[in-house]
């Protein structure tokens, strides 16, 4: 009885040990996250490319544990410099696997665009998001980010 005893309180402890680490974890990528990023977006079998930035404004510990961000991004097409687009983003990262949802918020509604929203991974040292969207077509979108360092 003892023994089953101090087994469920090692269990106990070990389990809210667990839980204390998890914590620390969203807290570390929190604070840690840089605040911008640059990279690549680029259509599948496509040969115009278009330079991307990101940056984000609020950075938040939801309530199942994930986070969840706010802010905007900036589309330039390489080839023709006047071809811009800009909305504001959502982004999700879940700590247990790092997997990261970022989806497309447009304030008003354009002709023939559909919002995106890119599924894929940010990297454990927080400096590189590689994520895809697939249109509904099939066709995928990759969208490669780098932190932007000072």
């Amino acid at each position: 009885m003892l023994r089953t005893l101090l087994v469920f309180v090692f269990c106990i402890f070990l389990f809210m040990g667990y839980c204390f680490a998890f914590e620390l974890d969203v807290d570390s990528i929190i604070n840690n996250l840089p605040r911008a990023y640059t990279g690549t977006y680029q259509w599948e079998n496509s040969n115009d490319p278009w330079d991307v930035s990101v940056s984000f404004s609020s950075v938040k510990k939801l309530n199942n544990g994930n986070i969840e961000i706010n802010g905007r991004e900036y589309f330039i097409n390489k080839k023709d410099k006047n071809k811009t687009y800009e909305s504001n983003i959502r982004a999700i990262i879940d700590p247990k696997t790092l997997s990261f949802e970022m989806e497309e918020i447009y304030p008003e509604k354009k002709d023939g665009f559909i919002p995106m929203v890119y599924r894929g991974n940010i990297s454990s040292d927080l400096k590189n998001i590689n994520a895809d969207w697939i249109s509904p077509k099939g066709k995928r979108v990759s969208i490669a980010l780098k932190a932007n360092t000072i």
